[in-house]
């Protein structure tokens, strides 16, 4: 539950505003009950904010500058120390993390083997237009192969060339 040293300071002074933010940030990080104390903070931040204690400044913009939290967090919190039922709605705070978090791993997923499945395809037609050079190589004559392989060197000096910014006819001089 909450710790009675924090109870005990509550009940002798109102805390600072400034004692508050930094509650609110280390309690928002622990368990459940810290959590909803966070949020209780929260509450009780915003109305003091709102009431003035903290001058003339607006509650998002003393919260940006004095909780050390998210603005998602503080959100969260706000929703949750105003609530009906603050347990019920951390619990669907907590409970739509989860979908959203097992929604994008199906997304993920779903992408990888997209992705995957172009590559398998890919690999397997790459692999068939080989056996079918290698077919061709087999019952070719060999005249028509080492002229086919000639084309080939002749192509990929080209291209070696090319790549290096010189043309075909420089390199060759």
């Amino acid at each position: 539950m909450i710790d009675e040293s924090i109870e005990n300071e509550t009940l002798k002074e109102r805390e600072t505003l400034e004692a508050l933010a930094v509650k609110i940030a280390l309690y928002a990080t622990e368990a459940d009950e810290k959590t909803l104390e966070a949020a209780k903070l929260v509450g009780e931040a915003r109305k003091r904010v709102e009431a003035g204690d903290a001058g003339d400044v607006t509650w998002e913009t003393w919260a940006r500058e004095n909780i050390k939290l998210c603005d998602s967090r503080l959100r969260e919190l706000q929703r949750i120390a105003e609530a009906e039922d603050p347990r019920k709605e951390l619990e669907r705070q907590r409970k739509m993390t989860r979908e959203r978090v097992e929604r994008h791993r199906e997304k993920k997923k779903s992408a990888a083997l997209r992705n995957g499945g172009a590559r398998i395809t890919e690999i397997a037609e790459l692999e068939e237009d080989r056996q079918s050079l290698i077919k061709w190589a087999r019952e070719a004559p060999i005249e028509r192969v080492a002229e086919v392989l000639s084309d080939i060197q002749q192509y990929d000096s080209a291209e070696t060339v090319s790549g290096s910014g010189q043309s075909a006819e420089t390199a060759a001089a």
